[in-house]
């Protein structure tokens, strides 16, 4: 029995080793699964701010350069010089505002295109060809504004499955963390059944020992007994012996 219980306790020693190992494995796989998802975000929030910024500005630039005063000094080629001068002043005031825009645009949002947009304006291109490009810029950045919804939808989906995975993770964090508790339980209960039963095999012994010199003891004790009735019977028969032949002579 004692080697039984031996045999089991060494099999749930091993088993709450083994379901220990695993808490670890999950416990790491949950944590880095976590910093991975919240890196995601982060990067999905940041994009968004930088091109919410490159569409404002590029809007604010094109509300700049289309406005009816912009449009109306950029068609006007029929004035007098005087009138031409003082167009001049206005069209480079709006250049500037434009440029100023464009310029700030490029350096929060490190976009080379835009910076090229901003020297085209400084350096008197024409607004209209400025529009179009810009037109065709907010195009580009609207398709990868929906290219990047599309990625985030994914990462959404992949964040949903992981989530679902991290339930599923901690819920068998949770049955480890049982297993790992009911296991230590039997291990404890084993340890003291081994125990009880070493006391119990040494009381045995003990008992055996003692019962082993008790019967040794009756034994020598008998076997006086036994010595002493074969020589009390010699001495009796000796005494009728005697008795007889005195009878016998007289």
């Amino acid at each position: 029995e004692k080697a039984t219980r031996e045999k089991s306790l060494a099999d749930k020693t091993a088993e709450l080793d083994d379901t220990q190992e695993q808490l670890k494995a999950d416990e790491k796989f949950f944590e880095e699964t976590k910093s991975t998802c919240q890196t995601k975000a982060k990067d999905w929030a940041e994009r968004t701010r930088l091109r919410t910024e490159e569409l404002m500005g590029m809007g604010k630039a094109i509300q700049i350069m289309s406005s009816p005063e912009a449009q109306k000094i950029f068609t006007n080629a029929t004035t007098t010089f005087v009138q031409i001068a003082a167009k001049n002043v206005e069209k480079t005031s709006a250049r500037n505002t434009a440029f100023a825009q464009l310029r700030k645009l490029a350096t929060s949002t490190h976009n080379m295109l835009i910076g090229q947009l901003a020297a085209e304006v400084k350096t008197g291109g024409h607004f209209d060809k400025v529009i179009v490009s810009i037109d065709s810029m907010i195009a580009l950045l609207r398709q990868e504004e929906q290219d990047d919804i599309a990625h985030r939808d994914r990462c959404q989906r992949s964040e949903n499955k992981n989530s679902n995975d991290m339930a599923d993770l901690n819920h068998e964090i949770e049955k480890s963390n049982s297993a790992i508790d009911r296991l230590g339980d039997q291990k404890n209960t084993l340890e003291r059944e081994i125990n009880a039963l070493d006391l119990a095999i040494k009381d045995t012994k003990s008992d055996m020992k003692d019962l082993l010199e008790m019967r040794n003891d009756a034994v020598a004790e008998f076997k006086q007994a036994m010595e002493d009735d074969v020589d009390a019977i010699a001495l009796l028969e000796k005494a009728v012996a005697a008795l007889s032949s005195f009878y016998k002579r007289n």
